[in-house]
């Protein structure tokens, strides 16, 4: 009953935690919305009516990326580096709450808001974009999708910030990361096929690239083959966990001095 008890405490504190942070509620929530919005209005102008719908999906699919970048790899980078100069996990654990179940909570309540926070994208979006209607089973996986990107995105912001344990350096290096996957995923308004061959390569083992390229096939319900989708995560879930072996060296290393 106790454990219990803590568990439910402690779930309550990361999820007000995570609402409180301003780094996720203005990237997580706001930025996105307001440049889609911007980007089919503006991008959208320069292409015939036939073709706008496809274009405001891409556009909205690719944008919905932004949110798990921001929550998992910005917010929750930003709050956890703070929290280990405050030796708040360490505080933590005395108390009898182990690293794993701080990470499990962590991850639930990041989660939760990303989830939230892409209804919200959602609905907005369809207010003031047209939209196609999806087939459920793209809902489903869409869903599966954030779940999976936002997870792995969630190690390495928990591992950056492992490895330089303050807020500077590890809002720094997130922030450079996020801009970077934005540009490579083409986010940023520049396709990846405008990108050198090299480059193309690097951003097609990136997920998101997937997302405002090739979703709206899945999205629509037409024959789409999933491999190199596939691949690209199993390729971030591997640059994640480089990451966190890194991070795992760092710190048995500072233990050991």
């Amino acid at each position: 009953m106790y454990s219990n008890k803590m568990t439910a405490r402690l779930l309550s504190y990361e999820i007000r935690n995570t609402i409180g942070n301003m780094f996720t509620i203005i990237f997580g929530v706001f930025f996105p919305i307001l440049m889609s919005i911007l980007f089919s209005n503006v991008i959208t102008a320069q292409f015939p009516a036939a073709e706008r719908m496809e274009v405001n999906m891409s556009i909205f699919l690719s944008l919905l990326m932004l949110i798990p970048m921001a929550t998992l790899l910005i917010g929750y980078a930003a709050n956890f580096s703070q929290e280990l100069e405050n030796n708040i996990p360490l505080r933590l654990n005395l108390f009898g709450v182990n690293k794993q179940m701080q990470l499990m909570a962590k991850l639930i309540s990041n989660l939760i808001f990303m989830i939230g926070a892409a209804v919200v994208y959602t609905v907005v979006d369809m207010l003031f974009i047209k939209l196609s209607t999806p087939v459920i089973g793209a809902v489903l996986f869409l869903f599966v999708v954030l779940i999976l990107i936002g997870s792995i995105l969630l190690v390495i912001a928990h591992s950056v910030a492992l490895i330089f344990g303050k807020f500077g350096p590890t809002y720094a290096v997130t922030m450079t990361l996020y801009f970077a996957l934005m540009i490579l995923c083409g986010m940023m308004g520049v396709q990846v096929s405008q990108f050198p061959p090299f480059v193309q390569n690097i951003a097609n083992l990136i997920p998101m690239t997937y997302m405002g390229r090739d979703y709206i096939q899945i999205w629509q319900g037409h024959h789409y083959n999933i491999t190199n989708f596939v691949i690209s995560f199993l390729a971030f879930a591997l640059f994640a966990l480089v990451i966190y072996l890194l991070s795992m060296w760092k710190t048995r290393r500072k233990k050991s001095r």
